[in-house]
């Protein structure tokens, strides 16, 4: 029996386990360690999809002892045995036509489809080319005529801030409970499915870690609005002190700055 044996931690990456540069702090990486060596549970969850993570993240695939939350909720995936364990999909319908709204209406913002294999766009813009740098393998450009089935997970479009705001609004109004709808970044909107949020897969997590009726102590950590949900559903919500002001209006604990290893300080905490 460990110390940690009851606990999970499942926290964001961007902004919240790697650092500002967008590497992971060395200091995390050895705290989760230790922690699931006394008997933590551990997973990331992210809006980035498996390929995404094993091209970029390699090294952080063995830390996640739990299947990790991926492309926001959409679903979670065991990195040991490659396998999706369950999963909500975008109508391709629906992704045809937010681009056909974006192409007529925003043509300054570039967009793209998250895949069970990789990537989908019309055409890569810069704010995609440099998304999509050093995974270009996984990224397939073509007519959004023949997006026709395929497994797609999200859509997301990358421009300015302003004129991000202006499509949410539109695609709210186009659509009314047909899409989740959420920022990961200033310059960056997701679309989902109506209900899907990183909060969607939580309860499985609690489920495989129960043990004898006694269910686990969910510790979330995140730093933007993409992780509202989740921090909303854990028993205690965590952040880096630079998270965004409304994270940090709802969260339990902000022990450090992601820069400064939010996670490792968080692992900390619990072992005293």
């Amino acid at each position: 029996m460990g110390k940690f044996d009851h606990i999970i931690i499942v926290t964001d990456m961007d902004g919240t386990f790697l650092d500002s540069t967008g590497r992971p702090v060395e200091k995390n990486i050895r705290a989760v360690e230790a922690f699931c060596r006394e008997g933590g549970h551990f997973t990331f969850s992210t809006g980035r999809m498996h390929g995404d993570f094993a091209l970029r993240m390699p090294e952080l695939l063995p830390l996640a002892n739990l299947p990790a939350i991926l492309v926001n909720g959409s679903y979670l995936y065991d990195f040991a045995t490659k396998t999706v364990i369950e999963a909500d999909y975008f109508d391709c319908t629906l992704a045809r036509e937010l681009n056909a709204l974006v192409k007529r209406d925003y043509p300054g913002v570039g967009l793209r489809i998250t895949t069970s294999t990789g990537f989908l766009t019309e055409s890569v813009t810069d704010l995609i080319a440099r998304d999509m740098r050093g995974m270009m393998d996984i990224v397939e450009v073509r007519g959004a005529e023949t997006w026709d089935g395929g497994l797609y997970y999200k859509a997301v479009a990358r421009g300015e801030a302003d004129v991000l705001l202006r499509l949410r609004a539109d695609a709210e109004t186009r659509w009314p409970g047909a899409l989740a709808i959420t920022r990961s970044g200033a310059r960056t909107l997701e679309f989902m499915p109506a209900g899907i949020s990183k909060a969607t897969r939580l309860p499985r997590l609690r489920e495989l870690c129960t043990v004898d009726g006694k269910p686990p102590v969910l510790y979330a950590a995140g730093d933007f609005e993409n992780d509202f949900e989740m921090l909303s559903a854990a028993d205690v919500a965590v952040c880096p002190t630079n998270a965004l002001p409304a994270i940090r209006e709802i969260c339990d604990l902000s022990p450090a700055s992601n820069d400064e290893g939010v996670i490792a300080a968080l692992i900390e905490l619990l072992g005293k």
